[in-house]
């Protein structure tokens, strides 16, 4: 039997960034541009509204993007580092 993948509890915060600029938007929500406050790492930060996923019944579309953010490793595709939830949106930290 496989194994199954364990959760690993997020420990992203909103308060760990800097928001610097808006990047981009989408069907769903709105990109910005961060930076760590620890590190000084440049990062993207994804807010998914949550209610218009929901609305539009993507609920399925956006666990997918997550998942194949998961799985897919090359230096041309961005890395999702971590997951988390502020509000009403989730938020998908890239990098």
């Amino acid at each position: 039997m496989p194994k199954k993948k364990e959760k690993k509890k997020s420990t992203a915060s909103l308060e760990n960034y800097e928001i610097k600029q808006h990047i981009g938007e989408g069907a769903f929500g709105s990109v910005n541009l961060a930076i760590d406050k620890k590190s000084g790492l440049k990062v993207a930060i994804k807010a998914v509204n949550i209610l218009r996923i929901c609305e539009l019944n993507k609920e399925r579309h956006i666990l997918r993007e997550k998942d194949l953010l998961n799985e897919l490793k090359h230096p041309n595709i961005i890395q999702l580092y971590s997951t988390f939830k502020v509000s009403l949106f989730l938020r998908l930290l890239l990098f």
